[in-house]
């Protein structure tokens, strides 16, 4: 075994019996007809790695790795059979349709695994391929993964030999048809549709131990349930062997962390926790509402416990003057609050940048040219947003930008943002009015029928009201042993829940309204979040399901 650095930023991550290499060089085998679809397969493998498969995507630019595998020299005792196997022979999946004398069949394979073995990926290849051409891994060291983006789905009439194709599809396939001969597939002319997805792990958050190996999944049927298959699992989970240093984090927020523009127009600013706290926040009580208590700054005196059973909230000061200070917010004070934690088995950082403001401010409805304001709607104490940088632990790179908007977000590839001109990398990233979600570009992000102009608008533009995302305060990550703010324990809502009739205050925009858009404004706003309907306060950051799991 060479004495190359394992870990963070080297290329190589150690997972036990094997270790993983992220494929520096690709050669593109094959596209399809409309050039769509693109295959690959890795190229001057360095001595000892081995290919798990070949690699399919829908544009010249990468957005996922292909990972090699090799042994690592860590051993599980004498009884364990070797980490690694060569397949003991190959089943013919699908053969593209030749329609002219100048094209080629290419033909994708299963590799067959021998006993505790399993496959991790098709190889495509005009002839049948060697069985040194890829690795086979033992059972153990697997773990079980499902389809994700769809990258081919198509019909006999558009896939053909050539060099290019991408498509989306559907998400089942047959396992019987992947293990059809070879003569019953090359003999039938009439199989002609082919689907092709990328792959990634089952169980996707802190504790999943499952990667993303760049492989494809691949079938010429899609009309049964989806077999199971597998992909690499992190043994061992040595994440500070894999995962970013202190050094090393505090040099990446440096490096990618995005500037934010707030609104020209915006009423209701970010401030930090501590600011929030000091300027007269209150806790209230289910058992004693009437005798709220004074936070001290750092939350030390608010209530722990896992989860939101409404025994307590925060809200603004009694005083009206205090409260709308407080509601305003502070630039100045803003910090952000970084979480940071592992994905696909420690082989991907997700560095979570968390952003507070005291209040979220009315939202505004967009009927053709006509914008009606929206009165109480969408007003609530308290906005808990964020965005997430998912990093690549193999080389230090940006991966992709996470941007949340309300209940729900967007996965950016860096090429998609705008950046700085006086850096290389530091993204643009803008907040809309009122409402604080983010976007990648200015426009008016229009929630509801784009194709009428009927919606809630998300405001977002340029203006002086800038946010330097790197000015941190790193607040959770397990790996290193990060002592976590007591306020983060708060589970419970950061604003009073007020009841009041959205149907109310609904009417009273309705009624400026020409009766035959007041239907398709009704169902609109049925789709909306809650945050729309009511208001009440946010629980924090630690309490939504992507602080462990996936973003949504």
């Amino acid at each position: 075994m060479d004495s190359k650095p394992r870990g963070f930023g080297t290329r190589v991550i150690p997972l036990g019996e094997i270790e993983v290499l992220e494929a520096e060089h690709l050669e593109k085998i094959w596209e399809t007809s409309d050039g769509r679809a693109l295959f690959y397969k890795p190229v001057q493998v360095p001595d000892g790695f081995h290919a798990l498969g070949c690699h399919a995507r829908r544009t010249e630019v990468p957005d996922s790795l292909l990972l090699l595998v090799r042994g690592s020299g860590v051993t599980a005792g004498a009884s364990k059979p070797a980490p690694l196997a060569p397949p003991v022979d190959y089943s013919l999946v699908w053969k593209s349709p030749v329609r002219n004398e100048n094209e080629t069949a290419m033909a994708f394979w299963l590799p067959l695994p021998p006993a505790g073995y399993k496959a991790l990926g098709f190889v495509a290849s005009v002839t049948k391929p060697g069985v040194d051409e890829v690795a086979c891994v033992r059972e153990d060291l697997t773990s079980d993964a499902t389809i994700s983006n769809s990258i081919l789905a198509s019909s006999s009439s558009s896939v053909s030999s050539s060099s290019s194709s991408v498509f989306t599809g559907l998400f089942q396939s047959l396992w019987s048809r992947l293990l059809m001969s070879s003569s019953s597939v090359a003999d039938n002319n009439t199989v002609e549709s082919f689907y092709v997805w990328q792959t990634r792990p089952r169980e996707v958050g802190v504790t999943a131990k499952g990667l993303s190996t760049g492989t494809f999944y691949c079938s010429s049927s899609s009309s049964s349930p989806l077999p199971s298959i597998a992909t690499l699992q992190n043994v061992s989970f040595d994440l500070p062997s894999s995962m970013p240093s202190l050094q090393q984090l505090d040099a990446l927020v440096k490096r990618y962390a995005p500037i934010m523009f707030l609104h020209p127009d915006e009423d209701f600013f970010p401030c930090s926790v501590e600011w929030f706290f000091q300027n007269g926040a209150l806790l209230y009580s289910k058992q004693n509402p009437s005798a709220p208590v004074q936070i001290t700054a750092n939350g030390a005196n608010l209530p722990g416990g896992e989860t939101n059973d409404g025994s307590y909230w925060l809200d603004l000061p009694r005083d009206a003057a205090a409260a709308e200070k407080v509601r305003r917010g502070n630039l100045e004070s803003a910090i952000t609050y970084l979480h940071v934690k592992p994905v696909f088995g420690g082989t991907f950082t997700d560095m979570q940048f968390w952003f507070y403001y005291p209040f979220n401010g009315p939202a505004t409805l967009k009927v053709g040219l006509i914008n009606v304001k929206l009165g109480k709607i969408g007003e609530h104490v308290s906005d808990w947003e964020h965005l997430t940088l998912r990093v690549d632990n193999f080389t230090g790179n940006l991966s992709s930008v996470y941007l949340g908007h309300h209940s729900s977000g967007t996965w950016y590839q860096p090429s998609d943002l705008e950046f700085d001109s006086t850096t290389t990398y530091r993204p643009f990233v803008y907040a809309s009015k009122h409402g604080h979600a983010l976007y990648a570009h200015p426009g008016d992000n229009l929630q509801g029928d784009e194709e009428r102009g009927l919606g809630i608008r998300n405001d977002t533009k340029r203006s002086s009201f800038t946010w330097d995302v790197s000015k941190h305060q790193l607040i959770s990550a397990a790996y290193l042993g990060v002592e976590e703010p007591p306020w983060l324990q708060f589970m419970r809502e950061w604003g009073p829940k007020i009841q009041y009739n959205s149907r109310t205050e609904l009417e009273k925009v309705f009624k400026f309204l020409p009766k035959k858009i007041r239907r398709s404004i009704e169902d609109i706003f049925n789709r909306f979040p809650n945050e729309l309907s009511g208001e009440e306060g946010p629980t924090g950051p630690k309490q939504k399901n992507f602080w462990t799991g996936d973003e949504r």
